[in-house]
């Protein structure tokens, strides 16, 4: 039987949590480039059609592509802490990308695609994603 001394179970704490880090930001980084890849596909599955005509989507899915900016503006960021064992990742729109004519700066498009079409390209690929993780996989033996 191993006797733990105060050093020592501080210094195995420290490492197990060193380690969770590592797994909880590679799962977390895996996961958001797996729905970022998903909302494409969604906007790929769309079609495409030249400026000024009609669009070949239909209400509720993702929009056509035009340009192909929209489906460039879907990125996502790193894993961040965001409090005690807290960490956040985002997926979403870029900021400082136009839409097709120009006009309108991403952060009103964006504010479009959210209040007018619900982003139907993020939701579904977060549920997607988020339902056929092997959680277990991602983040490794610690859990």
């Amino acid at each position: 039987m191993a006797l733990w001394t105060a050093g020592a179970l501080s210094a195995r704490i420290a490492k197990v949590q060193a380690s969770a880090e590592v797994n909880v930001v590679a799962a977390l980084s895996e996961v958001a480039a797996r729905i970022e890849r998903e909302a494409k596909d969604a906007i790929r599955a769309s079609g495409s059609h030249p400026r000024d005509t009609p669009t070949p989507a239909v209400k509720g899915a993702a929009p056509a592509i035009i340009t192909g900016t929209l489906r460039r503006s879907i990125i996502h960021t790193r894993p961040v802490p965001a409090g005690l064992l807290t960490w956040q990742v985002k997926v979403g729109m870029a900021a400082g990308v136009y839409p097709p004519r120009g006009r309108t700066p991403s952060s009103k498009y964006a504010l479009y695609l959210e209040t007018v079409w619900g982003y139907p390209f993020l939701g579904p690929a977060f549920t997607t994603v988020t339902h056929s993780v092997s959680w277990r996989a991602l983040m490794g033996k610690w859990v």
